[in-house]
């Protein structure tokens, strides 16, 4: 089982984190978000997270829960991101320039489950 994803996240800057159950059987994946919901625009879509920041400093704990009905293994795994300052990007001459829009929701949710099979 694996949580893969960027350690740190870039304000403004989608990040896609994926939960890989490695499972034989079909799985159900479950996320908890152990620091809240996250701020900022939040996707998940069964075993991806799609996150776009909304504020430099920021913490957050994304587990990936799977439960394997069939054999009856619960796994799971963490990632702890950190959110950061974005970095330049270089953009061709001849791009247009565009800020992303960012919701910014305040919920103090604290799991998620998003099931899928895997």
């Amino acid at each position: 089982m694996s949580l893969t994803g960027p350690n740190q996240a870039e304000v403004g800057m989608q990040s896609v984190y994926t939960c890989d159950a490695q499972c034989g059987m079909d799985c159900t994946v479950q996320w908890a978000l152990h620091a809240g919901f996250p701020r900022g625009r939040f996707i998940a879509e069964g075993p991806k997270i799609l996150w776009t920041p909304s504020d430099i400093g920021q913490t957050q704990v994304f587990t990936c829960i799977t439960l394997n009905p069939g054999a009856g293994n619960i796994g799971q795994v963490s990632k702890t991101v950190t959110v950061v300052e974005a970095r330049p990007h270089l953009k061709p001459s001849n791009a247009v320039s565009a800020r992303p829009s960012v919701a910014v929701v305040s919920s103090a949710t604290l799991l998620m489950l998003v099931s899928a099979c895997v």
